[in-house]
């Protein structure tokens, strides 16, 4: 087929990792089992507003769904954000029984961290590992003047 009929996205090169991206986030759903749901709520949310595309200067779905995953990294991390994770059923026959997610305190978590405490012109993301918040420097190497200033940044 021609190149303006390719079932891919991004034209293949050197910066193509869609289908790598594809596998990423498969195994981070299999994971972390409220990255789905969330990540649909948000979508619609995102959407309602026109933030949902990336060429616009909206978040898209990757995106979205690292920023997620972070977030539950670092409740994974917080004993009493923890049970909010749910638990998968043991294996087994007889095995204790999962419990599901709390997706409602988990989206009101989630709104009200990226909302009013991260601040994307200073922070970035990673998921590598535990995952962690990241500053975000400017090109020569220093914080942007809008992340200057005690107490500003963290983790």
């Amino acid at each position: 087929s021609s190149p303006s009929h390719s079932p891919h996205p991004t034209p293949p090169g050197p910066r193509h990792n869609g289908l790598a991206a594809c596998a990423l986030v498969r195994e981070l759903v299999a994971r972390w089992a409220p990255l789905a749901p969330l990540v649909l709520v948000l979508k619609a949310f995102l959407r309602e507003r026109h933030l949902d595309k990336p060429y616009l200067g909206g978040l898209g779905s990757y995106g979205l769904a690292l920023l997620v995953v972070r977030f539950l990294q670092d409740c994974a991390q917080t004993p009493e954000l923890a049970a909010d994770l749910g638990a998968p059923p043991a294996p087994g026959p007889g095995g204790p029984p999962g419990r599901a997610p709390n997706l409602g305190a988990l989206l009101s978590r989630l709104l009200d961290f990226y909302g009013c405490h991260f601040d994307p012109r200073c922070q970035g993301v990673s998921i590598l590992g535990a995952g962690r918040f990241i500053a975000r420097l400017e090109r020569h190497g220093s914080l942007p003047p809008a992340c200057a200033g005690p107490g500003r940044w963290s983790h």
